[in-house]
């Protein structure tokens, strides 16, 4: 196998997935204040798909975890010991959570190919015994190709980018951080290294 086509292809693919949807939901999306568009997928880079968010979703959703909250504390009155332990949700992690986000976007005909394409890297890492060869890493610097590529065509200046898991490990956590760091401004950049240092 062609790992350096691989790579190339994986970038590919990311690029045109997300230009195609961009063109999709963008006037629906822009209306409201489109403020993230974000590739979103399960541990190993599995499933891939988009989480986007509008600051019109985002004044909703924090009234509704706000009331939410409200009588969650309002029920806990009544046992102190467990309304001690209750931790409120900022609304950093609000903004800037994608499995909180009213848009996730899990039917990309263009992302279908791609848990193939990652199952043939990290066949690719196993067989080739090669202790230099490190699959995430490969994996997330052509993410960040196909990111970058995605944010030249679509002008999308402002935008969060990136990526995002559904329940990130440690090292996952890292990868989103370092992705981050090369796509995204600095503003962004500061918020989500405070999320994850939340």
């Amino acid at each position: 196998m062609d790992i350096n086509s691989v790579g190339k292809q994986l970038s590919q693919m990311i690029t045109s997935g997300m230009v195609k949807h961009f063109a999709n939901i963008h006037s629906d999306l822009q209306q409201d204040g489109l403020y993230a568009y974000s590739l979103y997928c399960a541990s190993g880079f599995c499933a891939f798909g988009i989480a986007a968010s509008t600051h019109k979703s985002l004044i909703a959703l924090k009234r509704r975890i706000r009331q939410s909250e409200a009588e969650l504390l309002e029920t806990l009155e009544q046992h102190p010991d467990l309304a001690a332990h209750y931790l409120q949700v900022s609304d950093l992690q609000i903004e800037m959570s994608a499995p909180d986000w009213d848009y996730l976007y899990s039917d990309i005909d263009a992302f279908n190919p791609l848990d193939d394409l990652v199952s043939q890297i990290r066949d690719y890492g196993l067989q080739t015994h090669d202790e230099e060869f490190d699959v995430s890493a490969f994996i997330s610097e052509h993410l960040v190709f196909g990111i970058k590529a995605f944010q030249t065509k679509c002008a999308t200046g402002e935008l969060l980018t990136g990526l995002q898991f559904t329940d990130p490990s440690t090292e996952e956590v890292e990868i989103t951080e370092n992705i981050s760091r090369q796509v995204n401004n600095d503003k962004w950049h500061r918020k989500v290294l405070a999320l994850n240092t939340e």
